[in-house]
């Protein structure tokens, strides 16, 4: 992990580019996102461009707050907690399940 970095968590809500078939015909999804970057941008920059290589567009990304700040004042679910153990420098981004609508 790059020195001074944090692991950071967002929602993210994405459309689907290139009539891609990823979400079964459906277009849009939101999801949790969590991310090693040194800054929310570097995060937000980082969450823009895994998503492309997915074929998914990312239309906003909020609620973005470090994932210590975020473990003080909610509980967060195991789920995301494994995601955030996971994280490296060869994988900085991850996204918890896709919700479709």
């Amino acid at each position: 992990m790059e020195t001074n970095s944090l692991k950071w968590i967002g929602l993210a809500k994405v459309k689907v580019l290139n009539n891609s078939n990823i979400f079964n015909g459906v277009d849009f999804a939101y999801t949790n996102v969590i991310g090693i970057s040194k800054s929310k941008t570097a995060f937000r920059i980082s969450v823009r461009n895994k998503l492309n290589l997915m074929d998914l567009e990312l239309l906003r990304l909020q609620e973005i707050e470090s994932l210590a700040d975020r473990l003080k004042k909610f509980e967060v679910s195991k789920d995301i907690l494994t995601i955030a153990k996971k994280l490296s420098e060869l994988n900085d981004v991850d996204f918890s399940t896709f919700h479709t609508y």
